[in-house]
């Protein structure tokens, strides 16, 4: 009566407590009245809580089964009916949104698993990228190592070129003034003297000298490097460290880019037959198979 009186000043908090008091009195007394607990699930129905709405309109209806008052359970079917369709209204209500959330996630999950993976196949792009760029650059500084190399090698035998060639032009001009006297003395002796002496062949070897000399300089651990590809019995020793032999004189050839057999036979005064059988010969001793030999030559560095 009291909680009743609260409800009508509008005081629903006090109400409640003091509803929930008259329950608990019920209880303890084993009343089985159910006015205390049906008031309290209106209340609670009303103020929107469902969950002790229910639970408290069902204990009401359980002591009114236990009497059998009928007008009582009638009256308590009628909230219980409403509180009931509200609360699976509600429950209803939070599936949907449940399922509304539960598809937004998926959604956000999906979108997600989509950016992940076209940032993996970006970054496996710009991974395959980078590897062309690292192997373009790789390319590039030994292109650029090879153009150095080549620069390096033409301005020596240019260089040498042109020594070489003058001091055959002085040495020819020599020849010609001298035969020219003799001839304009009428000297035939002394002519043919002069000729007998013109000694082309150690003009060549002293050409070839200075093609070592000159190579050597380029390439001052040619001579190591090349013995590394042959056993210790079969690596070549020179009496003059300056000076090469025919068998390296043919890979310093190949070394700076002659493969030609018929330009290195012209070059060191052979047939080609004779390059050949040296070449052949050489790389039967080495410890690399003969198809890699050239290779490894091509790949020792110039200073």
């Amino acid at each position: 009566t009291l909680s009743d009186l609260y409800i009508r000043n509008g005081e629903t908090d006090t109400a409640v407590q003091l509803l929930v008091q008259a329950a608990i009195a019920d209880i303890k007394s084993s009343t089985k009245e159910t006015t205390a607990a049906f008031n309290l699930s209106s209340l609670l129905f009303k103020n929107g809580d469902l969950k002790d709405a229910s639970f408290y309109i069902k204990k009401a209806m359980n002591d009114a089964v236990f009497y059998g008052a009928r007008q009582r359970k009638v009256q308590l079917s009628d909230i219980l009916s409403l509180i009931e369709s509200e609360r699976i209204a509600r429950v209803e209500s939070e599936r949907k949104k449940a399922l509304i959330y539960a598809g937004i996630v998926t959604l956000f999950v999906l979108i997600l698993v989509a950016l992940i993976v076209t940032i993996l196949r970006q970054f496996r792009k710009l991974k395959a990228a980078e590897q062309i760029i690292l192997q373009t650059n790789l390319q590039l500084q030994e292109t650029n190592g090879k153009l150095s190399e080549a620069n390096k090698i033409k301005e020596e035998y240019i260089g040498y070129f042109f020594n070489g060639n003058s001091e055959i032009y002085a040495k020819i001009e020599r020849f010609k003034r001298n035969v020219e006297k003799k001839v304009m003395d009428r000297k035939l002796d002394e002519i043919l003297f002069l000729i007998n002496h013109f000694n082309l062949k150690q003009d060549k070897e002293e050409l070839l000298k200075n093609f070592d000399s000159i190579f050597l300089k380029l390439f001052p651990n040619f001579i190591v490097t090349y013995n590394h590809l042959f056993n210790q019995g079969d690596q070549t020793a020179l009496k003059d460290e300056n000076l090469l032999n025919t068998d390296l004189r043919i890979f310093a050839l190949i070394r700076l880019g002659i493969h030609e057999n018929e330009k290195i036979a012209e070059i060191l005064g052979y047939s080609v037959h004779t390059i050949n059988s040296y070449k052949t010969k050489i790389k039967n001793k080495s410890i690399v198979p003969n198809e890699e030999f050239e290779q490894k030559i091509m790949e020792i560095k110039s200073v």
